[in-house]
C-alpha cells in the first residue's frame, strides 16, 4: 500500500521513547541529590497533566470526526433508490391535498373532458396506423429484429445493473475497512498520551516527600517525559496524517 502502516509508526516511535527513557534513567541514577524540588516538580507534572489531557482529547475528536465521515459515506451507498413506502407516502399526501366540494367537482369535470379528448385522438391515431401495423406484422422481419433488439437491450441493462451493484459492494467494503483502520492509527499516540496523563496524575500528590526520597526516579521521569513530548507530538501528527491519507 502507498501509505504508512500504524505498526510501522508504533515500532519507530516506540524505539524513540524507549531510548529517551533509558538515557534519562542512566543519567539520573548517578545523581546524589534531587534535581527538582517539590515546587518545580509540582509545576512540571501539572503541565504534563494538562498537556496530555489536551492531546488525548484532540486525537479522540479527530478519530470521531473521521469515523463519522465514513459512516455518512456508507449510509449514502446503502440508501439506494427511494423505497416503495416513501412513494406510497407521497401518494397519500397528494391524495390528501386534493380539493373537495364544488372545487373538486369542477376539477373532475375538467379531467373527464381531457380524458375524452385524449381517447378520441388515440382512436384516430390507431385507425391511421392500422395499415402500417398490418404490413409490419405480415412481413415478420421487423418484429423479429425488434425482438432481438429488445432482448439485447434487456441483457445490457442487466449487465450494467450487476456491474453497478458489484461496484457499490466493493466501495462499501473499502469504506468499512478504512473505518476500522481509524482506531489503529490513533491507538498508539493516544496510549502514550494516556500513559503521560496517568503518570503525571499519580505523581503529582507525592512531590513533597515520596519523589524527594526517590529523587533518581523523579529526575528520570521529568527528563524522559520532557524529551518525549517532541516524539509524542510527531507521533500524533504522523498518525493523523496517515489516517487522512488512507483514502
Amino acid at each position: 500500500m502507498g501509505h504508512i502502516q500504524p505498526r510501522t509508526l508504533a515500532a519507530g516511535f516506540g524505539l524513540y521513547f524507549g531510548a529517551i527513557f533509558l538515557l534519562a534513567w542512566n543519567y539520573a541514577r548517578n545523581q546524589p541529590s534531587p534535581w527538582y524540588g517539590p515546587d518545580l516538580s509540582r509545576w512540571v507534572y501539572a503541565t504534563y497533566l494538562v498537556a496530555a489531557a489536551a492531546l488525548v482529547s484532540g486525537i479522540s475528536a479527530a478519530a470521531v470526526a473521521r469515523v463519522s465521515h465514513f459512516d455518512r459515506r456508507i449510509a449514502e451507498l446503502e440508501a439506494g433508490p427511494p423505497a416503495v413506502g416513501s412513494v406510497r407516502k407521497r401518494k397519500r399526501i397528494t391524495e390528501d391535498a386534493t380539493p373537495v366540494g364544488p372545487v373538486k367537482d369542477a376539477v373532475d369535470r375538467d379531467i373527464d373532458d381531457l380524458l375524452g379528448s385524449l381517447s378520441e385522438l388515440e382512436g384516430r391515431a390507431v385507425e391511421e396506423a392500422g395499415d402500417g401495423v398490418l404490413t409490419v406484422v405480415e412481413s415478420g422481419e421487423p418484429s423479429e429484429v425488434s425482438g432481438l433488439e429488445e432482448r439485447s437491450s434487456v441483457s445490457e441493462s442487466e449487465e450494467a445493473s450487476s456491474a453497478s451493484t458489484s461496484a457499490l459492494a466493493a466501495s462499501r467494503v473499502r469504506l468499512l475497512h478504512r473505518r476500522k483502520a481509524v482506531s489503529r492509527y490513533v491507538m498508539g499516540p493516544a496510549a502514550v498520551g494516556v500513559m503521560f496523563l496517568g503518570i503525571s496524575g499519580a505523581l503529582l500528590p507525592g512531590v513533597d516527600e515520596f519523589l524527594q526520597t526517590f529523587h533518581q526516579a523523579n529526575t528520570a521521569l521529568v527528563l524522559g517525559m520532557a524529551y518525549s513530548w517532541i516524539g509524542l507530538g510527531a507521533y500524533a501528527a504522523a498518525s493523523l496524517y496517515a489516517m487522512l491519507k488512507d483514502e
